[in-house]
């Protein structure tokens, strides 16, 4: 997992570092950790411009005569809006512009350990799912393997199972049922949010009572039986375990 900070102030540049490795000791992962340290966003957004991959990004919002934390994330999300955003600052007028750009968390400085590790879960879990690649499928004419993490939703139409993905083909057409396909996938990503739909946790942008907005723009309904387990589920993957 590659993990990417990026602070003007050495001082808190390392210590969220020293939380981060403390969060993988106590968890055994930092031998699964990688971390990248930037005091400059625009050598960062060079960087992942050039290739570097980035599974969450910590970054302070306000970084004198360069790119502010805000703006990289901007750039970043729209060719990526997938990467974790957690903005550090001082300041407490930008939360809002935060929520804007879909970040993980605002944080105040100086950084609880307790802010860290919920960070570090949410994306950990997030990332493991991630590495779960493909489904198998087998459509009319032929068995196919679709990225899971492209799956954007799934759902019955006249006992005919359809699932859209965010992919080079877009929608496949199957015969079998949502319970099935189900048992394929991650439980944590991917949720049930209607007899007819199975949706992926990581393609909603919107949640209102009754209904769920994806990625494309669409809202599917969230029906009476599933409410509780599917805000149980969207809470955890998107919060962690807070409550």
């Amino acid at each position: 997992m590659q993990i990417v900070l990026c602070d003007d102030e050495s001082v808190y540049l390392h210590a969220v570092e020293q939380q981060i490795l403390s969060w993988g000791k106590n968890n055994n992962r930092n031998d699964s950790l990688t971390i990248k340290l930037f005091q400059s966003s625009e050598d960062l957004l060079e960087a992942w411009t050039n290739g570097m991959d980035i599974d969450i990004l910590f970054v302070d919002i306000q970084i004198p005569g360069e790119l502010s934390g805000m703006e990289l994330a901007r750039e970043i999300h729209e060719k990526d809006e997938y990467v974790p955003i957690v903005f550090i600052t001082n300041y407490a007028e930008y939360a809002y512009e935060g929520y804007c750009v879909n970040a993980l968390r605002y944080l105040r400085k100086p950084m609880l350990q307790k802010d860290i590790d919920v960070c570090m879960d949410i994306a950990w879990r997030q990332w493991i799912n991630h590495q779960s690649t493909f489904v198998s499928l087998v459509t009319a004419s032929q068995s196919i393997h679709v990225p899971i993490h492209a799956i954007i939703y799934a759902e019955i139409i006249a006992h005919k199972l359809r699932i859209v993905a965010a992919d080079e083909i877009g929608e496949y057409e199957i015969r079998s049922t949502l319970d099935r396909l189900e048992e394929k996938l991650p439980a944590d990503e991917f949720v049930r949010c209607h007899k007819s739909f199975l949706v992926s946790l990581r393609h909603i942008r919107k949640y209102k009572s009754g209904a769920v907005t994806i990625s494309s723009g669409l809202e599917i309904p969230v029906g009476r039986k599933y409410i509780r387990s599917f805000a149980d589920k969207f809470r955890l993957y998107y919060q962690g375990d807070v409550k």
